[in-house]
This record gives C-alpha cells, sequence and structure tokens, in this order.
C-alpha cells in the first residue's frame, strides 16, 4: 500500500498544550508534542527526515540502544531526541545526493562563499537565509565533500544497487507479537522483478572485511538489517536481500559492497525480537531500568594477568 506525501494519514496531532498526554508506541508519559503523525502500515516515499521523525512508532536506532545500554537510556533517547552534528548534518547531505539526486534542491541549499565578519558579506548570508525556506543549509566545502563521495560510489562496480528504485523509502508496519506500531526508513529500494533489494549505505574508517565485520556488531547493523527486511515484508508481503554499501569516508572514497550471511540475519532477528519485546514490557508498566542491582563484576583476563594474577587464582590470595 503505497500512500504519497502523508496520504492515508490516521491521524495529525496539531499543537497543543506541553502537558497533553496522547498514547503511542512511546509509551504513557509520551507528551503529544513528540507524537505528532500516526501513520496507517504501508509504505511512504517521499518522506522528509523531519517527517519520518515525527511518525509515532519503534525504530531499530532505539532498539539498539535498548539492547547494547538499557531502557532508561533509550527512553531518555526517546524523549530528549539527539541534536543534529555537523557529520550528521553532511551524512544525511550525501544520503540524499546519492539516493535521491532529482530531488536534492528541495532539501539543501549551499551557503555563498563569503567573509562573514564584514557588512557584505554578512548582508550576502543574511539574504540567503532567508531564501532557504525549510531546506538545510550546508557549506560550500562540504558540497563539495558530498559531490565528490557521489562521483566516486556512481564510478564503482556499486552504482547498480542504487539505480532504477527508490531512495529514502518510510515503511511502517504493525509487529503482530506486540502490537507495537515500527517504522524504518529505507536507504534504497528496487526490483529486478525476481528479486526485491535493500542497500543501507553506511559511512566508514575502512571498508575491508575486518574492520567492516566489527562496525556491523559494534553499531548494531546487523539487527537494523533484519528489522527492515521483517518490516519491508510485513508492509508489503515481499521478501528482501540485504546489502550494505560501506563507502569509506577518506579519499578516494572507495565502496565496498557486503552481503550478510544467513547465520548474520538470524542473529539480528534474534536481536531485535528480544529488544523490542523487552520495549513492549517497559511500555506496559511503564517502567525503564538501567543496569540493575549490584553485581559483581572482575577485570578482563588479560588485565589479570598482566598484573600477575593467574587462571588457577581462584580465590584471590
Amino acid at each position: 500500500m503505497d500512500a504519497i506525501d502523508g496520504m492515508d494519514l490516521v491521524d495529525i496531532v496539531g499543537p497543543v498544550d506541553k502537558q497533553d498526554v496522547v498514547e503511542g508506541s512511546m509509551g504513557r508519559s509520551q507528551t503529544a508534542k513528540q507524537a505528532t503523525r500516526i501513520l496507517a502500515p504501508g509504505v511512504y516515499p517521499g518522506l522528509s527526515f523531519a517527517e519520518y521523525r515525527a511518525i509515532d512508532a519503534v525504530n531499530a536506532s532505539l532498539l539498539w540502544t535498548l539492547k547494547s545500554r538499557s531502557p532508561a537510556h533509550a527512553r531518555y533517547e526517546q524523549l530528549h531526541p539527539s541534536k543534529d552534528t555537523p557529520a550528521l548534518l553532511l551524512g544525511r547531505a550525501l544520503h540524499s545526493r546519492l539516493l535521491e539526486p532529482a530531488t536534492w534542491d528541495r532539501f539543501y541549499a549551499v551557503r555563498p562563499v563569503c567573509d562573514g565578519r564584514t557588512r557584505e558579506g554578512r548582508a550576502l548570508v543574511q539574504g540567503f537565509r532567508a531564501t532557504l525556506g525549510g531546506r538545510t543549509e550546508i557549506t560550500a566545502a562540504d558540497y563539495g565533500t558530498v559531490c565528490e563521495v557521489e562521483a566516486s560510489v556512481r564510478g564503482q562496480q556499486c552504482r547498480e544497487l542504487i539505480c532504477s528504485g527508490r531512495g529514502e523509502v518510510v515503511i511502517v508496519w504493525t509487529d503482530p507479537a506486540t502490537g507495537l506500531s515500527c517504522k524504518a526508513r529505507i536507504d534504497y529500494e528496487r526490483s529486478d522483478g525476481w528479486t526485491h533489494f535493500i542497500a543501507d549505505v553506511k559511512s566508514t574508517g575502512d571498508a575491508s572485511k575486518d574492520a567492516f565485520e566489527r562496525d556491523i556488531y559494534s553499531y548494531g547493523y546487523f539487527m537494523s538489517a533484519a528489522y527492515y527486511c521483517d518490516g519491508w515484508e510485513a508492509a508489503t508481503g515481499e521478501k528482501s536481500v540485504w546489502t550494505w554499501l560501506a563507502v569509506e569516508k577518506e579519499a578516494p572514497y572507495v565502496t565496498k559492497v557486503w552481503e550478510p550471511t544467513a547465520r548474520t540475519m538470524k542473529a539480528g532477528r534474534l536481536a531485535y525480537r528480544g529488544a523490542l519485546d523487552r520495549y513492549a514490557e517497559c511500555v506496559a508498566k511503564d517502567e525503564w531500568p538501567a543496569y540493575g542491582g549490584p553485581e559483581l563484576i572482575e577485570m578482563r583476563p588479560w588485565a589479570l594477568e598482566r598484573e600477575g594474577v593467574g587462571a588457577m587464582d581462584l580465590d584471590g590470595n
């Protein structure tokens, strides 16, 4: 079910008093100011990142925080969304340029090069910002980087993975086990008529096998892959083949395509399933525990050995 530009919208919560409370996937203490949109399950191309972020549903990032840290950390992240950093803005601009080049000018504008310390420079920047509308401002230097990376990726063997499809596609689905509304924003999806493919662009310092294997686990990429694939199937009834486009952050911006093994996808499915079930419990009880009570802790074996404590020193004496 496709819904363009917000059609099939179940409910839009408009401006309300800060103390108003609504029910949603975020839990009982959620404020209406945060739950700006509730969408019916389906596929939503054309939504901006801000519109996606406003959808009241559980995403993979939240689940990874819950799993890798604690429910308390996830709840805080949910109620206090992080501010954009220059690195995040640059990454988002690259995604847009690489995956949706035809619509890039709708969302981004390049700030003119000038000396902002002078009266003329300040006037030029002020005039530029007056024309931004809802677009995001990026520097000319960042725009140059975005164009270099785009040219490099499109010139390599992976370019067919981001052609003849759709970029930045939002999906919403209902988890059958918990009844929670879930969401994901797919970097790029396409079909060759037989198989559906999802490509996920990831920036990395090193796209080689050993390095990216660590990234897959350290940043929860394995969990997101399973979550997105299962979400697409729930929203469309279609199974998908997942690929990562690992793009190195420094010139020559080498890109390597990696496809997860079945064992990696199974691990991701187990990870998100456990996190989603625990999240549902937290919502039902409105309790968000941290690390739990007192426990024993021991240094790593290498540290103990360095300090002269061997494996046979069971009692510490």
